[in-house]
C-alpha cells in the first residue's frame, strides 16, 4: 500500500481506515458504502478532496470526523448529506471520539457534546446536531466513546473519571442498570488516571512514557495511570471492576 506522503497518524473505523498526511490532508481506504471519494471496496488510500489542515480524525462504523487546526468539525459518511466532507455548524472542538453511530466533541470551551444515534446524550434517537451533555464535572482534558458498545468516558484534570451510556458488560465500572444515562464515576484503585480509552481492538501493549493510550474492546474500558499501571474492565475482562493487567516486562 503506498500513500502520497508519509503519514503522521491512522484510525480505524468499522470497516474503513484513514490517515493524516504530513501535509495535514487525509486519505482513506476500505469499505464505501457513503463515501463518494473511495471506490467500493478499494484498498487503495485516496484524497479526501476538499478537506485540509487536518489535526484529528475520529472514525465510526462507516462515518468519519476530522477537526481542523482551527477547530471546525467536518464530517462525511453514513447520514450525513450531502456527501462529502461537511462542516458542523457552530462546534469548535478541541478533541473528538466517535461510537459506531455516534460523534462526541470536547469542546473549545470544555464541554462535551454528542450527537449521531444512541442515547449518549441522554437521548434514545437520532440527533443531528452536537447537543450538550449535561452533569459532567468542570476540568475536562479527555473524552473516549466506546465502539459498538455505545459508551462514552471522560477525564478530568485530576484523573477522574466519569461514564455514561451501555452498561452491558460492566464498561461503566458499577455492578448496575444495563444502560446509563447520567455520568458515574468508576472506583479505579491506585494511581489517577493519565489516559482513558474504550472501544476498538483490545491492544494492551506498547503504552508509551508520552501517554500513547492502549485500545478497548468494544464493551471494555481501560486507563492507563500516572504510575503506568493499565486497569480495564468491561467485556475483555468479564467483570465490572477494574482490573490490574499483566503487561510484560519492558512494555512502557
Amino acid at each position: 500500500m503506498g500513500l502520497p506522503e508519509p503519514a503522521t497518524a491512522v484510525s480505524a473505523g468499522g470497516v474503513h481506515t484513514c490517515a493524516i498526511l504530513a501535509s495535514k490532508r487525509v486519505v482513506c481506504w476500505g469499505m464505501n458504502d457513503y463515501q463518494p471519494h473511495l471506490r467500493e471496496g478499494s484498498s487503495v488510500p485516496r484524497v479526501i478532496e476538499g478537506l485540509a489542515g487536518v489535526e484529528e480524525l475520529a472514525l465510526g462504523a462507516e462515518h468519519t470526523c476530522a477537526r481542523l487546526t482551527t477547530g471546525e468539525v467536518r464530517c462525511w459518511g453514513e447520514a450525513v448529506k450531502p456527501f462529502g466532507p461537511r462542516p458542523i455548524a457552530g462546534l469548535c472542538a478541541k478533541q473528538l471520539t466517535a461510537g459506531d453511530e455516534f460523534t462526541c466533541a470536547l469542546s473549545c470551551n470544555d464541554e462535551v457534546l454528542c450527537w449521531g444515534w444512541r442515547d449518549v446524550a441522554h437521548r434514545s434517537h437520532w440527533l443531528e446536531h452536537p447537543t450538550l451533555v449535561p452533569s459532567l464535572p468542570a476540568d475536562i482534558v479527555e473524552v473516549r466513546a466506546g465502539g459498538s458498545g455505545g459508551h462514552v468516558c471522560i477525564r478530568d484534570g485530576k484523573g477522574r473519571l466519569s461514564c455514561w451510556g451501555s452498561n452491558e458488560s460492566g464498561q461503566l465500572g458499577e455492578d448496575g442498570p444495563k444502560r446509563r444515562p447520567e455520568p458515574s464515576a468508576p472506583s479505579v484503585r491506585g494511581a489517577e488516571a493519565r489516559r482513558v480509552c474504550a472501544g476498538g481492538a483490545v491492544t494492551l501493549g506498547d503504552v508509551k512514557e508520552d501517554g500513547e493510550r492502549a485500545d478497548g474492546h468494544s464493551g471494555t474500558t481501560c486507563t492507563l495511570s500516572t504510575s503506568g499501571e493499565v486497569r480495564c474492565w468491561g467485556e475483555a475482562m468479564e467483570t465490572y471492576r477494574p482490573t490490574l493487567v499483566d503487561l510484560p516486562r519492558g512494555t512502557k
